[in-house]
């Protein structure tokens, strides 16, 4: 992933993410039990974008914070326990 790209729409208050291109998209499929969220796939099946319905914020209040980190450390990914901190 290279870039992602947020779009908000607020004639109908949707909030799209998009993790991949979005010419790829092939069809939405309901996020669990979460009729609000909706996962944006491609032909593969592979989640590119997310859209958030209902999301709403009033004009001009948008902030975006962006922060790039592991969800994961690299011994937590090879299942090394890390020592705890003194």
């Amino acid at each position: 992933m290279e870039k992602v790209k947020i779009s908000f729409d607020p004639s109908v208050n949707s909030l799209i993410i998009w993790f991949g291109n979005p010419e790829e998209m092939d069809y939405l499929s309901p996020a669990d039990d979460d009729d609000e969220l909706m996962l944006i796939k491609n032909r593969a099946g592979e989640i590119i974008g997310i859209e958030r319905h209902f999301f709403s914020v009033p004009p001009g209040n948008m902030t975006i914070q962006v922060e790039t980190m592991p969800f994961m450390t690299q011994d937590e990914m090879t299942g090394r326990a890390l020592e705890p901190v003194r």
